[in-house]
């Protein structure tokens, strides 16, 4: 049986947002049901775009208490008996009571949600309400993100951002598809002013505010004001004596705005329409989601809603010059990219989020590594996972902080009654994990997730080359241990990661294996246990093993904090994570650049070529990036030095891992004591201090270090 999506939508605007979608799919793939938030609106707007719903629900009724209208979605979507087997997606557009019941019912049917117009906000819950609230929510639930805009996406910061796109939004994709079409002449022979005012907020007291400005503001030009059916706002219009018209239909609204002198509205729709017909726009709001017309200059907010302010800043506001250029909402192709990125990413996400993982942590001691190392993997794994925790006879202290966590994120907990030690430890609790996962990760419990969407990310590399049958992202912060690193790996490109080939594990704190390579694993018999003595970490021991089924590597672009050996020690901590973007791992805007670049320079760009590159003279690293983002955008390579910046990155081609002169300070134990370091502390600069000079208690040596190392 073919699986079809469905698409909830209720109000006009969601209609006129959603069709450009719906005109580029087949009718035979998808469900359109329309609650009935708008009606007579609707249907005007069904008509308009000759897209018609196969189910009418017809919900609404006049002034319908909200959380009355969302539980009457609810009941009446459940009736359509929607399941996993006959839906493959449910749609929702927006911020409506509707959008938020239909993602409801994909959260509670588990049917993935796609929420077009994601990320918009005000940052006020009440403001506007219920609006604000919906799209959080909405957000919060939904599977896949369509972002309108760059600001729109950076509002989703805490979100898995694999499962954010930025497309534009589809109402400039709408209006385009009618603009041409529109009358050329004006609908009335005198200059007019455009007004909608609708929004819930608005009730009341500040309406009648609004109404009174409007018509002091109709004594010097026509005011030209289709009147929402909502019966609060023909109220104020007739206890302010306003003259109104009916609601106009899509078509008509396009045309008036085309040719009104500039507009006023309260409305989200309108902000987004009014920059491709270039009119200034006048925001009735005393907050808007919609910033990046008001950034540009188009739009100005009046703030507050009283009458002498709104007259004022329409005067101000109308009387200086604004500088159009492109509509900052969308280039009336957001609905191509959509289709796109639903033929192509949703079908590969999708396939990730299908994978079973489970992660395993061995603990002992230390509450407050605990507490952060699982904190972070529950924040950044990006994929849902089983957690499997072999706690090995901890102190009170410990165990508490182990229950407390398992209260809040559901792990399985095993408690040894008595110390067995690390590999004691995994060999007689690894049998409690059930050979049914796809993927197994060895998560270490002082480590700490430094990158969004970790795991996630690490399928990615598995999805990309069969051959790996294991893969850890860089770890940071080993101070006191020994980075050994090959002779020459190979650096490489796995589906935009940066990828060290034929190099060694240096810290299994996050180690991820295919179930193949785990799986075989020998588990050790209770004999074998009572006489084995720890000679080799358990790391080691299934980095070895898993070698046998395919390669190991390790991603660069990815990285896990490594906490026991500097939370607590030094003072550089904090430091660091200022300095290293705790959020990101290598600069945000440079591995953009470099994920981007991959089919460019694939066979030797990674961390060392952009470090060098930055810590070159010329601008070489600068000219660099501007290569590449010019050659993802336009195809082609505009520089002024494109043959410096050749010869630089062939320099570090051939030497593949440069190095960097370093100065290794260390206290040792059979020293007098160090005035500066404690007894065994090893420290490495750049440039020798001159404190050393005159410390006897240290020892200096001069050493070559790889630039990522340094």
């Amino acid at each position: 049986m073919k699986k079809l999506e469905i698409f909830i939508i209720g109000t006009r605007p969601e209609i006129i947002k959603i069709a450009p979608i719906l005109l580029k799919l087949d009718r035979s793939e998808y469900y359109l049901v329309h609650t009935g938030q708008h009606k007579e609106l609707a249907e005007e707007a069904f008509e308009t775009f000759k897209i018609f719903p196969d189910v009418k629900l017809d919900l609404m009724t006049e002034n319908q208490d909200v959380m009355l209208f969302v539980s009457k979605c609810l009941e009446s979507i459940s009736k359509l008996q929607l399941t996993t087997d006959n839906i493959s997606r449910i749609w929702v557009q927006g911020d409506t009571a509707t959008a938020f019941a239909g993602a409801l019912t994909g959260k509670f049917l588990k049917i993935p949600v796609v929420h077009v117009e994601a990320g918009l906000r005000t940052h006020d819950v009440l403001n506007p309400w219920p609006e604000e609230m919906f799209r959080t929510e909405i957000d919060n639930i939904s599977d896949i993100l369509l972002a309108p805009t760059e600001t729109a996406k950076r509002n989703l910061k805490n979100m898995s951002s694999e499962k954010i796109f930025v497309t534009g939004n589809t109402i400039v994709d709408a209006l385009e598809s009618i603009k041409e079409k529109l009358p050329t002449d004006s609908p009335y022979e005198e200059q007019y002013v455009l007004a909608t005012i609708h929004r819930r907020e608005s009730f009341g007291d500040k309406m009648i505010e609004i109404f009174e400005a409007l018509k002091e503001l109709s004594k010097r030009i026509k005011m030209i004001i289709p009147a929402h059916p909502n019966p609060n706002v023909r109220k104020a219009l007739k206890q302010v004596g306003l003259e109104y018209i009916e609601p106009l239909s899509y078509f008509d609204f396009l045309h008036h705005l085309k040719f009104c002198e500039y507009v006023i509205t309260d409305s989200g729709g309108v902000q987004e329409e009014a920059p491709s017909f270039e009119k200034k726009t006048i925001v009735l709001r005393e907050k808007t989601e919609r910033v990046e017309a008001i950034t540009a200059g188009m739009s100005v907010l009046v703030n507050p809603l009283t009458k002498e302010n709104i007259l004022q800043t329409i005067k101000d506001f109308t009387s200086r010059p604004v500088g159009f250029s492109s509509n900052p909402f969308g280039d009336g192709h957001a609905s191509d990219r959509i289709i796109n990125l639903r033929n192509n990413s949703f079908s590969v996400m999708n396939d990730i989020f299908s994978k079973k993982v489970c992660v395993f942590s061995l603990t002992y001691n230390r509450p407050e590594y605990i507490k952060r190392s699982f904190d972070s993997l529950y924040a950044r794994a990006g994929i849902k996972f089983d957690h499997y925790v072999f706690d090995d006879c901890s102190d009170d202290e410990t165990t508490e902080m182990l229950h407390s966590l398992q209260k809040r994120y559901s792990f399985k907990l095993f408690q040894n009654r008595t110390r067995l030690g690390i590999f004691k430890n995994f060999h007689m609790n690894v049998r409690a994990i059930p050979k049914e996962y796809d993927f197994y990760v060895k998560f270490d419990s002082d480590v700490e997730i430094l990158s969004d969407n970790l795991l996630f990310e690490l399928i990615e590399v598995f999805n990309h080359d069969n051959t790996v049958c294991g893969a850890t992202p860089r770890v940071e912060g080993v101070y006191g241990t020994q980075r050994i690193e090959h002779k020459h790996p190979r650096v490489d490109f796995y589906n935009g990661h940066v990828i060290k080939l034929d190099a060694p594990v240096m810290a299994g704190c996050c180690l991820m294996f295919s179930k193949q390579a785990f799986e075989t694993v020998k588990h050790l018999t209770d004999k074998e246990l009572t006489e084995t003595v720890e000679k080799w970490a358990v790391d080691s021991l299934l980095y070895e093993h898993s070698l046998k089924f395919g390669k190991f590597v390790t991603v660069e672009d990815l990285s896990v904090y490594h906490i026991d050996n500097s939370y607590g020690q030094r003072k550089r901590d904090m430091r660091y994570f200022i300095e290293r973007n705790r959020w990101g791992t290598i600069d945000i805007d440079e591995i953009w650049y470099l994920r981007l670049s991959k089919d460019i320079y694939p066979t030797f760009l990674g961390r060392p070529v952009l470090e060098l590159l930055k810590r070159s003279s010329n601008n070489d690293y600068d000219m660099f990036l501007k290569s590449c983002k010019s050659t993802i955008e336009h195809g082609i390579l505009e520089t002024e030095k494109p043959i410096e910046i050749t010869n630089i990155i062939q320099k570090i081609k051939d030497s593949d891992m440069p190095k960097m002169t370093m100065y290794k300070i260390f206290a040792p134990v059979n020293f007098v004591a160090s005035k500066n370091m404690k007894k065994e502390e090893i420290r490495y600069y750049e440039k020798l201090p001159d404190w050393c000079k005159h410390d006897p208690g240290v020892v200096v040596e001069k050493i070559k270090m790889s630039v990522s190392d340094a």
